[in-house]
């Protein structure tokens, strides 16, 4: 009787840890309250402003104390345009995305940046839009 006590303290004493730590998982019983959200938007390169088709996208996610990357990634299509669906809510997210120029032979131009925190904390918010600037990051040679 002492040791089922003991154990069921031991559990809850997890859970409520869990629960408190930024970026942790939901509990089962708040499983099904989870809204899901879809970051889309446009790739321009800048100063210029033109389009960026076939630019990669990847989702990062704040969790407490830096940002991690959810091995989610979206390519921009031939509109320019990108959509990373199944998002889940109650996050803090960042997108970022690159895309190189040129031929190795003769350098590449790596273009990148990042999109400002966008707050999906709140379930009622299903789709946020992100445009990110493509900013020149140096020249890469093969």
């Amino acid at each position: 009787m002492i040791a089922l006590a003991l154990a069921a303290a031991t559990i809850a004493c997890v859970v409520v840890v869990l629960v408190g730590v930024p970026g942790a998982p939901v509990r089962e019983a708040d499983a099904r309250h989870i809204a899901y959200s879809s970051i889309s938007g446009k790739l321009s390169k800048m100063p210029q402003g033109t389009s960026v088709a076939s630019g990669s996208v990847y989702l990062y996610r704040w969790n407490g104390s830096s940002w991690v990357s959810l091995g989610k990634k979206a390519t921009s299509n031939q509109y320019v345009y990108y959509t990373i669906s199944g998002v889940p809510s109650g996050y803090y997210y960042h997108v970022k995305a690159s895309k190189a120029y040129g031929i190795c032979q003769s350098g590449q131009a790596i273009y990148g940046s990042s999109s400002n925190t966008l707050d999906l904390r709140n379930p009622g918010s299903s789709r946020t839009v992100a445009h990110i600037p493509l900013y020149f990051q140096r020249w890469f040679y093969c």
